[in-house]
């Protein structure tokens, strides 16, 4: 570096040298030989200052270039608190909202949960109230009556209080409901002898609007068999099984092996409420309701469960 900034200054010394020489501000050699050593000296601090300048220049370069990163850095900087601030403050706003949706939620859970505790107290009272009616009845008909509608009440209250125990508050498990349902009915209607219950479902849930007219069907297919269907049967047994056909589409079928119906049933003429209430409530599920007569009876019902898991308190 020093080596050319030598040649550099013996270079601009000739060029002057010569300019001088031309202009006849020096007369001879000698002359310009002493004038050339003040020239050099002068044109040496000249160099010495401009690569001053040149070096404080730099200097200066650096510096700003120096803040112009700092500036950037720190406007990098601003910029992701900024961002990072404002992400912040939407998730806070997304969590206040989770808290109130949950808030909101279990205010719904406890509702719903209160409501199927009332309507199964509620059922009980009536039926309460039935009861009481029966000590004033005489007539064999009116009474027989009377504990029949209990008996469906009870299949509905039945319904309530297991929605009001689940974990779900909106399903039923069919296949437990139906054995509290036959130990229910084994325990209040008179028979003369043991029924045997054989129980073949698979762990199904519906919600209320499938599960209700399920539990009354069952009653009353139930019901029907325990009180009329064995006499002179040795051995009563009763199979009830709910069992899926294919996608959505199950089947339930009661079966006894009593005395059957008469041969000349016709269930479109029939006038028995459980008979009709069976095929309206099948109806009531988009469902078709069919009795085999055939060493003992068999009703069946066909229908679609679009219900099933429609966990209500989740959506």
């Amino acid at each position: 570096m020093n080596k050319e900034k030598e040649q550099d200054i013996y270079k601009i010394r000739r060029y002057l040298i010569v300019l001088l020489s031309i202009s006849g501000q020096f007369s001879d050699a000698q002359k310009n030989e002493d004038e050339e050593k003040i020239l050099i000296s002068e044109i040496s601090k000249q160099t010495i200052g401009n690569a001053k300048n040149e070096g404080t220049m730099m200097d200066a370069g650096k510096l700003i270039l120096l803040v112009l990163i700092f500036v950037l850095l720190y406007g990098g900087y601003r910029s992701r608190k900024f961002k990072n601030k404002k992400i912040l403050f939407k998730q806070q706003q997304i969590d206040q909202q989770k808290e109130l949706l949950q808030k909101l939620l279990n205010e719904k859970e406890w509702l719903v949960g209160e409501m199927h505790h009332r309507v199964k107290n509620n059922l009980q009272i009536v039926i309460s109230l039935l009861n009481s009616q029966l000590a004033y009845l005489e007539n064999k008909d009116a009474y027989m009556a009377i504990q029949n509608s209990q008996h469906r009440i009870h299949a509905i209250s039945l319904i309530h209080q297991k929605l009001y125990l689940s974990e779900s508050l909106a399903v039923v498990n069919i296949s437990w409901y139906i054995n509290e349902l036959v130990n229910y009915l084994s325990d209040n209607i008179d028979v003369e002898r043991k029924i045997n219950f054989d129980i073949d479902t698979d762990r199904f849930e519906f919600d209320v609007e499938i599960a209700v007219p399920l539990a009354l069907i069952l009653n009353e297919a139930i019901s029907n068999s325990v009180k009329h269907a064995f006499n002179g049967i040795d051995n009563p047994e009763i199979r009830i099984s709910l069992q899926r056909t294919k996608k959505e589409s199950y089947e339930l079928t009661v079966t006894d092996n009593g005395i059957g119906l008469p041969n000349d049933f016709d269930i479109d003429n029939v006038n028995s409420l459980g008979m009709n209430l069976m095929t309206g409530l099948s109806t009531q599920i988009d469902g078709t309701f069919t009795v085999q007569n055939d060493n003992g009876l068999t009703v069946t019902v066909l229908f679609r469960g679009l219900q099933e898991n429609n966990k209500l308190v989740q959506q």
